[in-house]
């Protein structure tokens, strides 16, 4: 006797069947002009498919790692998400489960969590649906061919950065921890009022803004 198929392979199998998404955007010219498809091309496109397929899709989604870098006085934040996505069909019960791996970068500490939320879903499906990027590989691979760092110059890059660890650092995570994530301030009002304090020749705006900030004195909104 035959065993029956879960509904969800079948008709996830008619969903790759079906499923055709062109590449709807464009990067900027600084990034190559290329054209790819868009997390939002993909999911409206998945979506329908599955409402035919009588198909749902739970999402379950952890911060592997996060953190902040410093570039030119400004503090971009960075997360890694790794997704785990449930399909179940409304049939018969029975699911399969799909996962994926985003990073994400932004100003802000929310924005950098759902940029990676979005990579990580994006990856799923198209691992799941076969939808593959010749572009997107051919990067892949040259940041895979891409010579790094030794592992002894790692530890030393890592000690110096310990050792070169500023008051003036020390300031900004303070401001950002104490003052910022707890909503005193927005990061625009911070970020303006370093400005304003560095073009009056202000040698420490970090310091300077937290100095006031521990005073009370909010900056001009």
């Amino acid at each position: 006797m035959t065993k029956e198929v879960p509904h969800v392979y079948t008709a996830l199998a008619e969903v790759v069947k079906t499923l055709d998404v062109d590449k709807d955007s464009v990067l900027p010219a600084n990034m190559g002009k290329s054209s790819y498809r868009t997390t939002e091309a993909i999911t409206a496109a998945v979506r329908a498919l599955f409402e035919k397929e009588n198909l749902i899709l739970i999402p379950n989604e952890h911060v592997i790692e996060s953190g902040a870098q410093e570039i030119k006085d400004r503090v971009t934040y960075y997360s890694v998400i790794v997704g785990t996505y449930e399909i179940v069909s409304l049939k018969d019960g029975s699911s399969v489960k799909i996962s994926g791996t985003g990073r994400g970068h932004a100003m802000g500490t929310a924005v950098d969590a759902n940029i990676a939320s979005t990579f990580a879903f994006k990856n799923a499906l198209q691992r799941l649906f076969l939808i593959a990027d010749r572009q997107e590989e051919d990067r892949a691979h040259q940041e895979s061919m891409a010579v790094g760092p030794t592992r002894a110059e790692r530890q030393t890059q890592q000690a110096r950065v310990q050792r070169e660890k500023s008051p003036v650092r020390e300031a900004q995570e303070k401001i950002k921890t104490d003052y910022i994530d707890k909503g005193v301030i927005s990061r625009d009002q911070a970020n303006d009022e370093i400005e304003r304090l560095k073009s009056e020749g202000d040698e420490n705006p970090f310091q300077t803004l937290l100095t006031s900030l521990e005073k009370g004195e909010l900056p001009d909104a």
